[in-house]
């Protein structure tokens, strides 16, 4: 038996390895307890994003808050000078006209921080809402993805014994393969399930590419590894392949 034939037994026993581990995980349950998982890692990372989100609106309102604090007091002050020099009767239309313009600009700053101060709250109060409903949803599938848990993991324990027997199997028929063999193949394997190919009418017996005469002769001879030219799967050329 060739190097190429004792990874061909491999290929075929990971292959039902992988075909009844997806056997049990194609059952609805698996199935319901994949679409869970993806839909509490969305919620979670939705979670995530929006705390996030408002604690830098927080931030920001405390910004505004100090803005608005600051620009209330120069206010105050403005408004009390511009009092006192009503009854100055030294004090020129120009002086009064700029007190009265650096009132206006004070009053206007104001009114933005307040309206910025609102639109923030209203943005923090709405975020709040969405992200109580999220962790709401996100409970209630959490809850149904536990007990489904336990349901699949129940499952896969019944199928425990047939799983070890074809993991075991597929470790033995790895063991007496050559390292640097099973090293590529395995490099395949980050492409394609199936990383060897039957040659077949001298075609490629995976992506049906048509091999040179001599191409095709040499991975009969089955003494070396040779790789398809178009897909770069290991060419496989038995007498009685499955």
């Amino acid at each position: 038996m060739t190097d190429l034939d004792r990874l061909w037994e491999y290929q075929q026993a990971r292959q039902r390895l992988v075909t009844f581990e997806r056997q049990i995980l194609s059952a609805p349950d698996h199935q319901r307890l994949g679409k869970l998982h993806r839909f509490l890692s969305q919620q979670q990372a939705t979670i995530s994003e929006l705390q996030e989100q408002i604690e830098a609106k927080v931030a920001e309102f405390d910004k505004f808050r100090v803005m608005a604090a600051g620009f209330e007091h120069d206010l105050t002050q403005e408004t009390s000078e511009f009092q006192s020099l009503k009854d100055d009767e030294q004090c020129t239309a120009a002086e009064m006209a700029e007190f009265r313009h650096r009132i206006d600009r004070l009053n206007e700053s104001v009114e933005s921080c307040r309206r910025s101060l609102y639109d923030t709250i209203a943005w923090i109060e709405k975020a709040s809402t969405t992200l109580e409903e999220t962790y709401l949803k996100a409970k209630k599938a959490n809850k149904e993805y536990k007990t489904l848990h336990q349901k699949c993991e129940e499952d896969i324990k019944s199928h425990q014994s047939e799983l070890d027997a074809l993991k075991a199997e597929a470790a033995a028929k790895e063991k007496p393969i050559p390292a640097d063999v099973l090293e590529k193949y395995k490099a395949i394997c980050k492409r394609y399930q199936m990383p060897m190919a039957k040659l077949e009418n001298d075609r490629c017996g995976e992506c049906s590419m048509s091999l040179p005469a001599s191409v095709a002769h040499s991975v009969a001879m089955g003494n070396r590894i040779i790789e398809c030219e178009n897909c770069g799967r290991i060419l496989y050329a038995p007498e009685n392949a499955d």
